[in-house]
């Protein structure tokens, strides 16, 4: 699975004002569908930054459904 469009992700998590702790994520982008919650998330190794990977690991950088590409 991946992402059909481009997206910013407010990283609401992050100390940064929130103009710098926007993080925009590519079409293409892998995902993975979390069964617990039912919500479909970025995979976080997909993350280059350290930080941004940590974010998405324990805080999840969630797709809306409707931009999934099963």
């Amino acid at each position: 699975m991946k992402t059909k469009h481009a997206f910013i992700w407010p990283r609401g998590c992050s100390a940064l004002p929130r103009e710098h702790a926007q993080v925009e994520v590519p079409a293409g982008a892998p995902v993975q569908y979390n069964k617990a919650n039912q919500a479909y998330y970025v995979l976080p190794g997909f993350f280059k930054d350290a930080i941004v990977r940590h974010d998405a690991t324990y805080y999840g950088c969630e797709v809306k459904p409707n931009n999934v590409e099963v």
